[in-house]
């Protein structure tokens, strides 16, 4: 694996390098072009691709001024932190997608107005998504209905979606899911936006403009990719679109998981935290599901953690 390490270095590692000056690390997010950010003691520090204070690349982590007891992070082409129970985003805004304003890039971290009590926060390329009071809120790029309000028109602003009492939500560059209640009991999974791969779930491919309940139930986490999604629900990990085993694309269960905790879908992955354990299955070429080998697996394989 070659590239910035947030050491100050650019050299081939066959090792993990301890991030240099932080300690107390909370949450990291990763995403865009390249861009990490880290809550250290409450504090956020972002390295990586235009992660400077003045939008220039920086290969140490930068704590971002104006931001106290950070909580969560999420990293897109726009950046997205909460600080004392409000939502600060900045960066790439072309989509509208920082909530905050309408020049096409934000460069410093700018309190979205309207939600308060901000409890989780999601942001894929053009797309932010939050859990605000007790109600989940989409903005940005719409084009395919991601946002989530029944139309296709970009939202500069946090849009409130039909949604009781949501807990998680994750947006991706074409669809959103979220857990809420519904008809179908707690912790029932939602989703919306474009359907091609049939990542909404619903056994179609037909794109839904409106939050779709889908057959998970019990979930208490959901992670969206571009093509797929999974959940962590009742102990077992779910997932569809191009992640699914059946032919439809609906929800699968992964066998050979239990007591799942939390699951994250990545562009060629799937990792789970089962147990007191962490498995990751897909793609495995460059030794991204940390088992030691460079084995493709459509299996949960046990990551290989250093005794």
């Amino acid at each position: 694996m070659y590239g910035t390490l947030g050491d100050g270095s650019t050299t081939d590692r066959a090792r993990p390098e301890k991030v240099s000056g932080l300690e107390d690390v909370s949450a990291v997010g990763m995403g865009g072009l390249g861009r990490t950010c880290a809550i250290a003691s409450g504090d956020l520090y972002c390295w990586g691709q235009g992660a400077g204070p003045t939008g220039q690349n920086v290969t140490l982590p930068t704590k971002v001024s104006g931001l106290t007891d950070v909580r969560a992070v999420a990293v897109g082409l726009t950046t997205c932190a909460i600080s004392s129970g409000d939502l600060y985003c900045w960066g790439n805004n072309l989509n509208g997608q920082t909530g905050a304003g309408t020049d096409p890039t934000i460069p410093t971290p700018t309190r979205v107005s309207g939600l308060s009590d901000v409890t989780a926060v999601s942001t894929s390329h053009t797309t932010t998504c939050a859990i605000a009071a007790g109600s989940a809120y989409c903005w940005g790029n719409n084009a395919d209905g991601q946002v989530g309000d029944g139309t296709t028109t970009n939202r500069p602003t946090p849009t409130r979606l039909d949604l009781d009492s949501p807990s998680s939500i994750s947006t991706s560059l074409y669809s959103t899911c979220a857990v809420a209640n519904g008809s179908g009991g707690s912790g029932t999974v939602f989703c919306w936006g474009e359907n091609g791969s049939g990542q909404l779930g619903d056994g179609t491919e037909v794109s839904r403009q409106r939050p779709t309940p889908i057959d998970v139930r019990g979930a208490t986490q959901v992670s969206t990719a571009g093509y797929a999604a999974c959940a962590a629900a009742s102990g077992s990990a779910y997932c569809w679109g191009s992640r699914s085993t059946l032919p439809d694309h609906a929800p699968s269960r992964i066998n050979g998981l239990s007591g799942v905790t939390q699951v994250t879908t990545g562009s060629a992955n799937v990792c789970a935290v089962a147990g007191a354990e962490m498995y990751c299955w897909g793609l495995n070429g460059k030794g991204q599901l940390g088992n030691g080998t460079t084995t493709t697996s459509n299996e949960p394989q046990p990551v290989r953690f250093p005794a």
